[in-house]
């Protein structure tokens, strides 16, 4: 480290500072009369102490700093990253990486410690320090790796990335391109088995999470077998220990894919669980992947919903066709200028091309949006546009002259509100078109739109079905007319209209499903994964219905053996929110509750923790991605017995080197206490040799 003093100003006031100091301690000791008889090499010892202390205050004004600067050297850091997930053990060589290999890389640490310094990690899902062995992560997430390493140590001398996996992922994204990034050599270690076993898979669900008591809803199965020709598997489902359905699964060749679309009845409200399991008379190395368990909330309310026109349509034959084989729906269909009931009475109303060019509908529409009823407007060309665009629904459509387009459907997605089967997601490009509105769209949210309209096969940003919800009013749109040759395309392609009626039936179960407000709600899903975090929101309102959160508000969960976890939500800006952190696999029921005044008030519900056996879908090691990834960063991929050349190569890649850097840092002298003291000395001594002297 060296030391040296800088100044504020220009070095040479330092010769000014010097010149003054002395010219007025020389004129002071010389001129001044009290001092004859004085010896001069007393004079000349108290003009010394005069000269120091006069320069020193002088050169303050010129704000001295001291400067020092320290060399660092920073050695190069090696990170290793273990993947920790699951399907590193579900292979024929489960007992090496469960002992002899964790002694290894102990080893291999150890050794490379020597000239660099170490950083582990474990990563599955997430990622945390140090090595981990217990092969227990749900899932993994290689480019969140790469992500976080990078953004963490980006100022850093990082010499190697080392990832020991079996280059599996099945979160996140390809961590090859993620890898154009990395500015340092990422070197792989490749763990696992790339020779496929016996194995049968149940790999892939697909299903509607909510459903309404009586449906009959898809479940989507997607089934693997590997080394399993001319063998026979068995499909089994069960709700409540009861088998409900039953295959038989002929399996045709040693790389066997296949998907089955099932329907089930929801026979029983409330989250119903379903047991999905497929048995093999073949042996198997890995059965963790032969079974599922999904949970559907099964809603009871039969919705009432209301069909309003000015004039037959046969848009509106092909709704009704759908509506009418729901046993949760019961449907009535009016004359709109007849219809004389209470609005306030049904769950959703369905306007077909209502407000028309003869019938504005004003007040029907006034009673609608007054009492927040979930409403359908299918616009057709009959529809007043103006008077639509003035509702502020949350879309817009501009024309500068009356005039429609054909427009085929488009799937969003980025929708979310419910799903579509993958059946219905590759048909629905397939669908003929609508006749729409031409002119120029505008919509609140684009991720509320289920169908993009598609002109001329080209896809444009302009809803054909969308859906928003203005201050909890659920509206939706069908944009174009036509619906009924979407239904008779479905039968002359399948010989049925599942797909049309999974359109309908869905839109018209999310818009029924109204939000109710009570004084104390509390929101949450009902169904969780295992590695996920049950999360609360809770919302208190005073008898104004003014949002209050006061009160304290506490949670009791339940498991199936009684046993109770209580909690105490956290305060916000004006509501609640608890994160109960995660829970084993299970049923839980829970029961929220707060005091507001004299008034006790509850809200009681239940939710469901689901396994997560995604590592065991695909157990076939991945060594071209980690060949691939090693390839692209400048690095190397080796196998668990390379570990000594894995050392060499770190030490004969040039790149690899510690870093040489200094540390400037400035201090104000002024700060320095003890010159202060100088100061005051040198003063002190001459004010007493003075006195001594004589001069005073």
């Amino acid at each position: 480290m060296s030391f040296n003093i800088v100044t504020e100003y220009s070095a040479w006031l330092v010769i000014v500072c010097i010149i003054i100091a002395f010219l007025y301690s020389f004129f002071l000791y010389r001129k001044d009369k009290s001092f004859i008889g004085i010896s001069v090499n007393k004079l000349r010892l108290l003009s010394i102490f005069r000269f120091i202390s006069l320069f020193i205050i002088s050169f303050f004004l010129l704000s001295p700093l001291i400067k020092s600067l320290k060399k660092n050297v920073e050695r190069p850091i090696i990170i290793f990253a273990q993947d920790n997930s699951e399907s590193i053990i579900l292979n024929k060589d489960s007992s090496f990486y469960q002992n002899q290999y964790q002694t290894n890389v102990n080893k291999l640490i150890n050794n490379i410690s020597k000239d660099y310094d170490i950083k582990s990690y474990s990563f599955g899902d997430d990622i945390n320090k140090g090595l981990s062995f217990d092969f227990s992560k749900k899932q993994t997430d290689i480019s969140n790796l790469l992500k976080e390493i990078d953004n963490k140590y980006s100022s850093r001398n990082i010499g190697a990335l080392i990832v020991a996996s079996d280059g599996i992922y099945n979160k996140g994204e390809n961590p090859n391109f993620i890898s154009n990034n990395i500015n340092f050599p990422v070197y792989t270690i490749a763990i696992g088995d790339t020779n496929p076993q016996k194995d049968i898979i149940l790999s892939h669900i697909d299903y509607n999470r909510i459903v309404f008591l009586g449906d009959k809803f898809p479940v989507q199965l997607t089934v693997n077998a590997y080394k399993q020709n001319k063998s026979v598997a068995h499909l089994k489902i069960y709700n409540d220990n009861k088998q409900v359905y039953s295959k038989k699964i002929v399996i045709t060749n040693d790389n066997f894919l296949s998907t089955f679309n099932i329907f089930l009845e929801a026979k029983n409200s409330g989250l119903q669980k379903y047991k999905i399991e497929l048995v093999s008379e073949n042996e198997e190395i890995n059965k963790n992947n032969n079974s599922k368990i999904i949970a559907v909330d099964v809603i009871k309310n039969k919705k009432k919903i209301l069909i309003l026109s000015y004039s037959p349509h046969p848009d509106i034959g092909a709704i009704k066709e759908v509506l009418e084989k729901k046993k949760n729906f019961k449907l009535e269909y009016a004359n709109v200028d007849k219809f004389n009931k209470n609005i306030i009475d049904y769950n959703l109303i369905i306007l077909n091309q209502i407000p028309d060019n003869n019938y504005s509908a004003t007040s029907l529409l006034s009673k609608i949006f007054k009492n927040k009823i979930p409403v359908l407007f299918i616009v057709g060309t009959q529809t007043n546009l103006k008077i639509v665009n003035n509702l502020q629904a949350g879309i817009t459509i501009k024309q500068n002259k009356k005039s429609f387009e054909e427009a085929q459907p488009s799937f969003n997605k980025k929708f979310t509100q419910f799903n579509l089967s993958t059946e219905a997601q590759n048909f629905i490009n397939e669908l003929p078109p609508l006749i729409s509105p031409f002119g120029s769209y505008s919509s609140d949210n684009t991720n509320n739109v289920l169908f993009y309209q598609s002109i001329k096969e080209i896809s444009t940003n302009k809803p054909l079905i969308y859906f928003n919800n203005n201050f909890n009013h659920k509206i939706g749109f069908v944009l174009g007319e036509g619906l009924w040759c979407w239904r008779l395309y479905d039968y002359k392609q399948h010989n049925n209209i599942n797909i049309f009626s999974e359109i309908i039936s869905n839109t018209v179960q999310y818009l029924s499903l109204k939000e109710t407000k009570n004084q104390f709600i509390v929101k949450s899903e009902k169904i969780f994964t295992e590695n996920q975090s049950v999360f609360f929101e809770a919302q208190l309102y005073n008898k104004s219905y003014q949002l209050v959160n006061s009160p304290d508000v506490f949670l009791d969960i339940y498991d199936k053996d009684g046993k109770k976890y209580t909690f105490i939500f956290n305060k916000t800006d004006k509501s609640y929110l608890l994160d109960a952190g995660a829970f084993q696999v299970g049923t839980y029921d829970y029961t929220a509750y707060c005091k507001l005044g004299e008034k006790k008030i509850s809200q009681k519900g239940s939710f469901s923790i689901l396994p997560i056996k995604i590592e065991a879908e695909n157990t076939i090691a991945n060594f071209n991605l980690l060949y691939k990834l090693s390839k692209k960063t400048k690095g190397e991929m080796f196998f668990p017995n390379q570990f000594g050349e894995l050392i060499n190569s770190l030490k004969n890649k040039s790149s690899i080197h510690s870093v040489y850097y200094y540390n400037k840092n400035l201090f104000d002298l002024i700060n320095l206490k003890w010159i202060f003291f100088l100061i005051l000395t040198l003063l002190s001594v001459e004010w007493f040799l003075r006195k001594f002297f004589g001069s005073y």
